[in-house]
């Protein structure tokens, strides 16, 4: 019979009759079990912590494996989607808010003055993920995204209480900006964790449809509320209905990656070593200069045409329409036939290469 070693003294054997009624002649019901038993690695041992993504974050929420179901990974893009038309379809809204601000501003202020409010907003956006990255990467997405979701609402029930444009712009351009930074770059972030290398291209393309349906609904809630109501109110709804759909992106988001040994610096200077890094990032900024542009003034240059439309008049109602559509037609030439074709094609290649 195999010996079974005591940790509180002598080994004994297995045979060895215990004080459980049973006589001498009788084997222990689990001296077969122990014996056979492997031994079980305490949990502080390197084997029992092998999987990084097992270990508590510090952000309080424990990183699981892969091996999700399909609902939690729909979860992920759902959520993901509404941080992604929070944070852009904000910026895409603009074009309303100009048009707004241009009747309502001037004239102590001019189209390209008022533009800064969505030039700020628009930078900040973007600028902020170089200062978020590495909290991100050492397991503090949640409490980015906890911030950037109250200073996105917060900015924007600031601005539903704004009559200046130097308020605007600390409202709008600032606050609003640097709270679209916080909660934009999570939720482009999180979602290829989930898929594989095949399926991250569609679920990304589904997450960034978030933009487009940013730029359908806010500029429809706001000139709509507007007319009924007023400015504060337009804005206040906008307000409330981010910060239900960021709370719920907050609250459905896991972050799956490992966290990595060491940090990271906080500007990684040898990115500019990389030949095609400047060149891609001058393209990318002309066509962000060329796509907002036309955005941003479309709106407040129809209404130019006639200075004396009123607020409830069709043509002002046709205005702030276009933004909508424009965004509308977009939506629905990225998903069309061709387009998800070409988007199979380059992705099987991709994966193949």
């Amino acid at each position: 019979m195999t010996d079974i070693a005591n940790p509180y003294g002598s080994p004994f054997s297995a045979s060895t009759p215990l004080d459980l009624g049973l006589n001498s002649e009788s084997e222990h019901p689990m001296s077969k079990h122990l014996s056979t038993q492997p031994d079980q690695p305490p949990l502080s041992s390197p084997r029992a912590m092998q999987n990084p993504r097992q270990q508590p974050r510090k952000d309080g929420c424990i990183s699981l494996g892969r091996e999700e179901t399909q609902f939690q990974k729909a979860l992920q893009v759902i959520g993901s989607c509404f941080l992604y038309m929070n944070s852009w379809g904000i910026l895409n809204s603009f074009g309303a808010f100009q048009a707004y601000y241009a009747q309502t501003l001037r004239p102590s202020k001019s189209e390209s003055q008022i533009a800064w409010i969505g030039s700020l907003q628009g930078f900040l956006l973007l600028f902020i993920g170089v200062l978020v990255g590495p909290a991100i990467d050492v397991g503090y997405m949640r409490h980015v995204l906890t911030v950037g979701s109250l200073l996105f609402a917060f900015g924007l029930f600031m601005t539903s209480l704004c009559h200046q444009y130097y308020q605007l712009i600390l409202a709008q351009g600032l606050v609003v900006g640097i709270g679209a930074g916080c909660i934009f770059l999570p939720s482009i972030t999180v979602v290829p964790q989930w898929f594989s290398p095949q399926r991250s291209p569609l679920a990304l393309g589904i997450v960034a449809t978030g933009s487009s349906i940013g730029g359908i609904i806010f500029p429809a809630m706001f000139h709509s509320i507007q007319i009924s109501a007023d400015f504060g109110w337009a804005v206040r709804v906008i307000a409330f209905v981010a910060l239900a759909t960021n709370v719920f992106g907050t609250a459905v988001l896991k972050y799956q990656a490992p966290l990595p040994e060491h940090h990271r610096a906080l500007l990684d200077m040898s990115m500019l070593k990389e030949r095609y890094f400047l060149p891609l990032c001058a393209a990318l900024w002309l066509a962000l200069a060329g796509l907002y542009i036309p955005i941003f003034f479309i709106p407040s240059y129809y209404l130019s045409l006639s200075p004396s439309t009123s607020q409830g008049s069709s043509s002002a109602t046709l205005a702030f329409w276009l933004v909508p559509t424009l965004w509308r037609v977009l939506c629905q030439a990225v998903w069309s036939p061709t387009c998800l074709r070409l988007l199979s094609l380059a992705t099987s290649t991709w994966s193949s290469s």
